[in-house]
């Protein structure tokens, strides 16, 4: 599937987009624990990020369809 997230690295705020609609969006830190989840119900989503701490996290898109997907993203200031 057709899946973009930019920035990555990101300072602030990503932006994600795909090609299905997502209808739940998550975070997770290195630790495996979910930090945000977001209901969204839409092709693209923009996430506001500055309160984590810099460091490596997961983002999972939780499609409409059922299709799940997971991707690095990385913080730096």
């Amino acid at each position: 599937k057709n899946i973009r997230i930019s920035p990555n690295p990101f300072t602030d705020r990503i932006n994600l987009y795909s090609s299905d609609e997502i209808s739940v969006v998550k975070i997770y830190n290195s630790l495996g624990s979910e930090i945000s989840t977001q209901l969204v119900n839409n092709t693209t989503v923009q996430l506001y990020l500055s309160e984590l701490p810099d460091g490596l996290y997961i983002v999972r898109l939780f499609h409409k369809n059922g299709m799940v997907i997971a991707k690095k993203i990385i913080k730096n200031q």
